[in-house]
Order: structure tokens, then C-alpha cells, then sequence
């Protein structure tokens, strides 16, 4: 999410608007994180056996495991898009600063 802004009214509703899109997002990483440990606590219950379990079983128990990678990623996603709005923010930041000395430098 890039914050677009010319003046100081629009760099306070660009911030408004950011840090509802971020506390969206860091909802959404705290329940993929608890979905990841419940997945993995399912995936460890398995106690499928290779010699002796049917294909059936074999099918479901990796179904647990690719259930954990699967979240394992989606909050490595998370994650990077959060780094991208703080990197995004530190920019605006620096900006606005800018903008500032421009005004008042004179």
C-alpha cells in the first residue's frame, strides 16, 4: 500500500487508511498463525503407519501435513506484505519530512 499525499491533510487520512489496512493484516497473521499450530497439532496426532496403513490413510495424513505447509506460507505472505507497508510507511514518513522542510525552510 503506497501512501500518496501533497499536504498535511491528506498525509493524516493516508495514515488513517494505512493503519486500518495494518491492523487488518495483522489480524489476519495472528489467526493464520493460530490455524498453522492448529494444523500442525493435527499433523502430529497422525498415527499413520507405512507398513501397515491403507492408501486411504496415506492420503489423509499427508493431507495434514500439506494442510501445515500450506499454512506455513500463507503467513510468510503475511509477513512480507506487512514488511512492505512498514517500508511503504518509513518512506511517507521521510517524505512528509521533506515536504515539511520545503515549506519551512524558507
Amino acid at each position: 500500500m503506497k501512501l500518496n499525499f501533497n499536504t498535511k491533510d491528506t498525509y493524516i487520512a493516508a495514515r488513517k487508511e494505512w493503519t486500518a489496512a495494518y491492523m487488518d493484516l495483522s489480524t489476519d497473521i495472528r489467526k493464520a498463525r493460530a490455524g498453522f499450530i492448529e494444523a500442525q497439532r493435527a499433523a502430529s496426532k497422525s498415527s499413520f503407519d507405512p507398513q501397515t496403513g491403507t492408501p486411504e490413510e496415506r492420503k489423509e495424513h499427508f493431507a495434514k501435513w500439506y494442510a501445515v505447509d500450506d499454512g506455513r506460507r500463507m503467513r510468510a505472505d503475511l509477513r512480507t506484505k506487512a514488511n512492505d507497508m512498514l517500508s511503504n510507511l518509513q518512506a511517507a514518513k521521510e517524505e512528509a519530512h521533506r515536504q515539511w522542510l520545503a515549506v519551512h525552510a524558507g
